[in-house]
């Protein structure tokens, strides 16, 4: 049974770190990577039991934010690494802890690109609607935000 619970943590760190990663190269590249999704991918379906329903959960929560994009942002607005992400946040957290980690990365973002625009001085709300936010960043905080909750208070 330890031997479990240690795998089980392994897992999550290395989870948490490839996460971090990706935030950290989608804030300073605007760019998440293939390798780095396929891995996160790989990680999450490893530690779960039904890989079919993971599947299924990432893909709806993939397909959902890709219409997101269509209706919202004439596919301008997020890009295809977002959208890996969505389907990785899918698989790891289901359907609702993904929408939920979406939810919560677009907060995250909305009250950065409000700080940064408020620190800066600007008043034109043209410019706010310009601003270039990596999403994937805080796509990613809301997924470790959502894996915290679900461990404190499930």
């Amino acid at each position: 049974m330890v031997y479990e619970s240690i795998q089980q943590i392994s897992a999550a760190v290395l989870i948490i770190a490839l996460l971090v990663y990706i935030a950290v190269k989608d804030v300073c590249m605007r760019k998440i990577g293939k390798i780095e999704t396929f891995l996160l991918v790989c990680l999450v379906l490893m530690r779960c039991e039904g890989i079919a329903e993971a599947l299924a959960a990432g893909l709806l929560c993939a397909a959902a934010l890709e219409l997101v994009n269509l209706l919202f942002f004439q596919l301008k607005g997020l890009g295809g690494g977002d959208i890996r992400l969505m389907f990785v946040s899918g698989c790891l957290l289901g359907m609702a802890g993904g929408f939920v980690a979406f939810l919560a990365g677009g907060v995250l973002s909305l009250l950065s690109a409000a700080g940064c625009f408020w620190l800066r001085g600007n008043r034109d709300p043209a410019e706010f609607a310009a601003m270039e936010i990596p999403f994937g960043a805080f796509l990613s905080a809301g997924m470790i935000l959502v894996m915290f909750a679900d461990r404190l208070f499930c």
